[in-house]
């Protein structure tokens, strides 16, 4: 976790908080693959129409997409705040 979170891969929850222990949701799990692979943000656009471009989220969701780690394409929403 220590490492980790030294490389940005991880982050806390907010206020300085760090939950291990909390579940987290598709959209967290894509940014710490993304983060945890190393690869550039992207900003292509994403067939899902839930995932709007003002969500935090939105440049890991992309770059998953661009590099295939998701990829239904026939699913129109990918339900980023889903645990």
């Amino acid at each position: 976790m220590n490492d980790m979170g030294s490389r940005l891969v991880i982050e806390g929850t907010g206020k300085g908080q760090f939950t291990p222990d909390q579940a987290i949701t598709r959209a967290e799990f894509a940014a710490i693959v993304v983060r945890g692979l190393g690869l550039g943000l992207s900003q292509a656009a994403t067939p899902f129409s839930d995932v709007k471009t003002t969500d935090w989220y939105n440049s890991a969701i992309n770059t998953a997409y661009a590099y295939q780690l998701i990829n239904d394409e026939a699913a129109m929403y990918l339900l980023p705040r889903m645990i």
